[in-house]
């Protein structure tokens, strides 16, 4: 017989108890086992490009309304992050996504033309912008106008304008969820 704190054990339970002891310390001090990172593809990523920076669909939404100056941001700031862009004639610039910023949204196609300061960007529509979103970002208002002169329903059409410039977007036909297109254009003074 064993003596445990002062009592008599038969020897069979002892060896269990101190084996069970044994394992209790061992399993409490040992290290915890490597933990291997997930390469699971979250919805947003897969082949779509992450850009290491922290471009925004806020960036492209707000930095055209400082001006010519802020459009000019915007376009350098989109030639950096997604080298490849392709030359169109006579200067303009295109390259095709997918182009993910660094918030998670996709661009699908970005166009810039040179010589006039004007940015096409498509919107992927997963993960989705909602326009409710994008104009509270931009302080766009909607159109009252949302089918061409056909009749057809081409989604909505949302404005914002600042410092000579006019940001639109539009929206998905018919269910109007998500964002699908960001234009930049300078504002054409009229003559009077």
């Amino acid at each position: 017989m064993s003596k445990i704190n002062g009592k008599n054990l038969p020897t069979a339970a002892s060896s269990t108890l101190m084996c069970f002891l044994v394992l209790q310390g061992c399993a409490t001090s040992a290290p915890a086992p490597a933990t291997t990172p997930s390469h699971a593809v979250s919805p947003v990523s897969g082949s779509a490009g992450v850009s290491k920076n922290t471009m925004t669909i806020e960036d492209l939404l707000r930095w055209p309304l400082e001006g010519p100056a802020g459009v000019a941001k915007a376009g350098a700031e989109l030639r950096r992050t997604f080298p490849g862009f392709r030359p169109l004639p006579p200067a303009d610039l295109r390259r095709d996504g997918p182009m993910q910023l660094g918030d998670g949204y996709i661009l699908s196609f970005v166009w810039i033309g040179v010589p006039s300061e004007t940015l096409n960007i498509g919107l992927e529509s997963e993960p989705c912008l909602s326009p409710t979103r994008a104009a509270e970002i931009s302080k766009a208002t909607l159109s009252p106008v949302f089918q061409d002169a056909h009749g057809v329903d081409r989604g909505r059409n949302y404005d914002a304008k600042g410092n000579g410039v006019r940001v639109s977007f539009t929206t998905t036909p018919e269910t109007y969820r998500c964002v699908t297109s960001i234009n930049v254009h300078p504002i054409k003074r009229t003559a009077r």
